[in-house]
């Protein structure tokens, strides 16, 4: 059914879990930002501190951000064609522009900066959430659940595929993989092209649907009001015994021996990731009006969120591959938070000081730039524009 042309006046709240989003996705790419193709390698030997810190991320961080990320591309997906039906514009046209200029950001990041990017992904997926983004919700619910279901069990059969070498800190794979990584630029873009053509070779079959799923999921929880009243009473409770029991199940299979469970576990880390993910936002809705300095720190990081993605590739890569390479060699799981948590305070105080003196980042005024040259629409796209 196609939604209303009533324009949506700007929601602070969604800036605020862009905000969180853009930060906590650093806390979980720092460690890939050297080896991309396999990111955190172990030691040989049993590190608590690693055991601790891998416990807690499988609780609260893995994959948690990522899944808020595509919520919040699926809802400014909703939010732009809304306002664009508003304003008499056809909104496809101008959808697609967005999503293929996207797509060229994400394809240049992950060729000449760092592959694990996720902007091309999520151009891609945007054009599959499109033709879903009207239906009714509790249909657009079945189909965002039927999705992830799909993508799910794509991961799963990959299970039974041939498994790499042993991922040991020091091993001869390991410094093979370290060598290759951390050599000349052209060696490092060789890489980045592998890595991104096994991207798009594997997205039809995995990714697209799981990504698009929860895209549809986020545009369902929208239209129920998650980011203006938070979630419905009784919900939470349930979704974070299902997320715990999720994690729980994730962390004890992690911790095996066999190549085969571990995969599993990272299966079990994108479920448990979803339900998470909307505790967060619900949290930012409900608790931001107790200690409202939180959330307008993170408005301002939500306000500019594609300039901040790209810088943080930007620093991760001249940090582990160009000034301190040696750090993969030696650095443990919590010495990788400690720097994303560093850096996240950089952000937001960075993101605070361009915002006294620019209304938009260089890279979204530019997306914008390109994707509607002169056109004016501009009023169209201010509310909610960023979809990374």
């Amino acid at each position: 059914m196609q939604g209303q042309p009533v324009k949506i006046s700007h929601n602070p709240n969604i800036d605020a879990v862009r905000g969180l989003a853009v930060l906590g996705i650093f806390f979980l790419n720092v460690s890939f930002m050297g080896v991309t193709l396999y990111g955190y390698a172990p030691f040989p030997e049993f590190h608590l501190t690693d055991a601790i810190t891998e416990t807690l991320s499988n609780f609260l961080l893995e994959g948690r951000f990522l899944s808020l990320f595509s919520m919040l591309f699926g809802v400014g997906l909703y939010i732009q064609q809304q306002n664009f039906l508003a304003r008499g514009l056809e909104p496809f046209p101008l959808i697609r522009s967005r999503l293929l200029w996207l797509m060229l950001f994400g394809a240049l990041h992950s060729l000449f900066i760092w592959p694990g990017d996720i902007l091309l992904t999520y151009s891609i997926c945007g054009f599959l959430a499109w033709h879903y983004r009207n239906l009714e919700i509790e249909a657009q619910q079945r189909r965002a659940l039927l999705f992830i279901a799909i993508g799910t069990l794509a991961y799963g059969l990959m299970i039974f595929l041939p498994g790499d070498e042993t991922w040991i800190r020091g091993n001869a794979f390991f410094n093979e993989q370290y060598s290759a990584w951390t050599g000349s630029y052209g060696e490092q873009l060789l890489m980045h092209l592998f890595m991104t053509l096994l991207m798009l070779i594997s997205l039809p079959f995995t990714l697209l649907w799981f990504v698009s799923g929860v895209m549809l999921l986020g545009i369902s929880l929208y239209r129920r009001g998650l980011f203006d009243q938070g979630l419905p009473q009784g919900k939470l409770g349930k979704l974070l015994a299902l997320s715990l029991l999720l994690s729980l199940a994730d962390t004890i299979l992690s911790l095996q021996s066999r190549p085969k469970l571990v995969m599993l576990s990272d299966i079990l880390v994108m479920l448990s990731a979803i339900p998470m993910a909307i505790i967060y936002a619900h949290l930012l809705v409900k608790f931001g009006r107790r200690l409202p300095w939180l959330p307008r720190r993170l408005q301002a990081v939500g306000r500019i969120p594609l300039s901040l993605y790209i810088l943080q590739s930007c620093f991760g890569i001249w940090l582990f591959r160009h000034q301190a390479p040696e750090l993969l060699l030696t650095l443990e799981r919590i010495d990788y938070l400690a720097i994303a948590l560093g850096y996240a305070l950089v952000q937001i105080i960075l993101a605070g000081c361009y915002l006294k003196f620019f209304n938009q980042g260089p890279l979204e005024w530019l997306w914008r730039r390109l994707a509607f040259g002169n056109k004016p629409i501009n009023n169209a796209t201010n509310t909610h524009e960023s979809n990374t």
